[in-house]
């Protein structure tokens, strides 16, 4: 191998344990370890660069895209975990004066930036380090994911590597040398107008990401590079941008990922709701917790994009309890949450809390299994109310529960409400209540003309019975990507009782809820009191109440006022997540 002088190499494996198979997700049709490729072949400085992986089999569709794509690679058959010596074995191939490591999930790398590092190096060979000052003494450089050495300080920063830690994350070691002699390099102003992640840890990371690279290549030709300041102005500017991963904390070197599972359930008769509160259980644990997290899904497989980017697996329903706990305990879990339709399962959920909780698992149940309270640590009640039965529960810390407890994706960003004619329908996942073939009908009849209507049909139900020649304009939205952005476009929204309402509460949108369960009649008059939906019993009812509210502004912005004042403050993921977490750290 011949020598080089500036070798630069770019570190990634996809055993992420947050999100495992990022170098290859998409972004606006190319993979994202691509996109940083593309990024760095334009600094020309750099004499080599070089994927480095490993030999073991889950990487290999890694190594595949190198060896298509034409890059240099090297795949490492050591220590998986070892990414100095990783590392290092390329270092004593290409033998560089400079060496620059770049993190395999950082696609918004600035080249000029990078390149002006590089070049400092080139030009005071006595220096040990070159460090990028922000011109901002109160704030940091937006900039993440890369760091040149020259090749006497890589050599001592492998020497000095001796801890595990050391070992699995570069740089790490130097904390350790004493007189090193550094150079800075004052950053552009530009870059440290706002702080934000811009590295792909999580799903939400991911999804901030993908948003950033399609709004930027809906603009610009595929020859370019995304650049970073276009992308700093459009965080300053957007606000639901941020939100999308700036509650993701950044994973600490001497951290620990925490093995979480969610047990949870989706079919015909439960629709999705139990499962769409486990994703978003399982982003706050992953952005905000550092946790490894597995959903195990009792019921027949559905494709959600957001699903595909956890790690789970689905058991059939009609599997039994031993085969369940066999399951679970491959997973080798240090707590479950169990959020599942329990009455609809033929599962002995006793046996399987007594076999966890004697393998010292610890275990929370969400929204059920009051009666096996004694096997639990704690329920989890994403509710306002509570039965006289459940509060005396409450009141030994057995059930936590309240108007701060309903979950919601953070992309759910409420936003002042004023009058219009978008109307929002969905029926649940299933469409349980069979309102496709009912609803269609009255509304077309009954709504004001000039009324827009976007039915949302979930994954396991039947396509909405709309009038032949309808009198309004009807969009039908199967099991959509962007539920959240149809949601927070709408004016008015019905709905059944359940998930969707609360999220929709949360988006403070003005709503008719349809709930014909009279055995809840307690719960149903404390939410009438609450005063922040109208509620309907009949099918018939339902689509009155919305005719007239629709026609009484005042008494929609009311309820808008009572739906925002109760859920402002309603954040059930991450309040959950942050209870289990607890929950193991007393337990160490």
């Amino acid at each position: 191998m011949s020598k080089c002088r500036v070798l630069g190499i770019v570190g990634a494996r996809l055993n992420s344990s947050r999100l495992p198979g990022k170098h290859l997700l998409d972004l606006a049709g190319k993979p994202l370890i691509a996109r940083i490729f593309e990024r760095l072949e334009q600094i020309v400085e750099l004499d080599a660069i070089v994927l480095a992986t490993t030999a073991d089999d889950y990487n290999l569709p890694l190594v595949q895209w190198a060896q298509q794509a034409g890059k240099a690679l090297f795949a490492y058959d050591g220590d998986v975990n070892d990414v100095v010596g990783r590392v290092d074995a390329i270092v004593k191939q290409y033998q560089p004066q400079i060496v620059v490591y770049f993190c395999g999930d950082s696609p918004l790398i600035e080249p000029q930036v990078a390149a002006r590092l590089i070049n400092a190096l080139l030009a005071a060979p006595q220096a040990d380090l070159v460090e990028l000052r922000s011109s901002r003494a109160e704030r940091r450089s937006i900039h993440e994911g890369f760091m040149p050495w020259p090749i006497k300080t890589w050599q001592r920063l492998v020497a000095l590597a001796t801890d595990v830690s050391e070992r699995e994350h570069v740089g790490s070691s130097l904390k350790k040398a004493t007189g090193l002699t550094k150079i800075y390099v004052t950053d552009d102003e530009m870059f440290s107008r706002i702080e934000h992640r811009i590295s792909v840890d999580t799903p939400s990371d991911y999804q901030f990401m993908a948003t950033v690279y399609r709004r930027w290549y809906a603009q610009n030709p595929q020859s370019s590079i995304v650049a970073l300041p276009w992308v700093i102005d459009q965080l300053l500017a957007d606000e639901s941008l941020r939100s999308i991963n700036q509650q993701v904390r950044q994973k600490g070197v001497n951290d620990r990922s925490a093995k979480i599972v969610l047990l949870t359930h989706c079919g015909e008769l439960v629709g999705l709701g139990h499962l769409r509160r486990a994703m978003v259980l399982a982003r706050a644990l992953q952005d905000r917790h550092s946790a490894a997290v597995e959903l195990l899904i009792v019921g027949d497989a559905v494709s959600l994009s957001n699903l595909e980017l956890l790690p789970h697996r689905f058991i059939a329903a009609n599997s039994d309890s031993d085969f369940l706990l066999q399951t679970l305990m491959t997973c080798n879990p240090e707590a479950v949450v169990i959020d599942v339709a329990s009455d609809r399962l033929n599962l002995d959920f006793g046996m399987l809390l007594a076999q966890l909780r004697q393998q010292q698992i610890a275990t929370v149940a969400v929204d059920g299994l009051i009666e096996q309270h004694e096997l639990l640590d704690f329920i989890f009640i994403p509710s306002f109310y509570l039965t006289p039965e459940q509060r005396v529960l409450a009141e030994q810390e057995k059930i936590l529960f309240g108007w701060d407890n309903y979950f919601f994706d953070p992309a759910l960003q409420p936003s002042p409400w004023s009058d219009g004619n978008k109307v929002l329908v969905m029926t649940g996942g299933s469409d349980h209540y069979g309102l496709g073939a009912l609803w269609p009908a009255m509304l077309d009849g009954a709504l004001p003309a000039g009324t827009i209507i976007t039915w949302i049909i979930g994954p396991y139900a039947n396509v909405p019975e709309v009038p032949m020649n309808p009198r309004l304009t009807w969009h039908i939205e199967h099991a959509p990507d962007n539920l959240a952005q149809l949601m927070a476009q709408a004016d008015y929204a019905l709905t059944p009782y359940g998930v969707t309402l609360f999220e929709l509460l949360k988006l403070a949108k003005p709503v008719v809820v349809y709930h014909p369960d009279s055995s809840q009649q307690a719960e149903m008059a404390a939410f009438i009191t609450a005063e922040v939906a109208r509620l309907a019993m009949t099918p018939g009812d339902a689509v009155a109440a919305l005719v007239t509210l629709i026609s009484d502004v005042k008494a929609a912005r009311e309820l808008v006022k009572n739906a925002t004042q109760r859920m402002a403050s309603s954040n059930g993921g991450i309040k959950l997540a942050a209870s289990v977490m607890g929950l193991l750290e007393r337990r160490q």
